[in-house]
């Protein structure tokens, strides 16, 4: 689950700034803040937290 999270991340920061896999996975790796949120039922909840100010347009 871990590392479809990692993927989908970077998947969603290439398609939402227009960046390339290299640039999402550096900037990935140094601003993104993956929390928990919730486990109810052997669910787990997870989110991964972007700071604004990560990517200037």
């Amino acid at each position: 689950m871990r590392l479809q999270l990692w993927h989908s991340t970077k998947w969603l920061m290439q398609k939402f700034y227009g960046i390339q896999k290299v640039e999402a996975t550096a900037l990935a790796s140094v601003s993104v803040d993956f929390r928990i949120t919730g486990v109810v039922n052997g669910v787990k909840g997870v989110h991964a937290i972007l700071p604004h100010d990560a990517i200037w347009k």
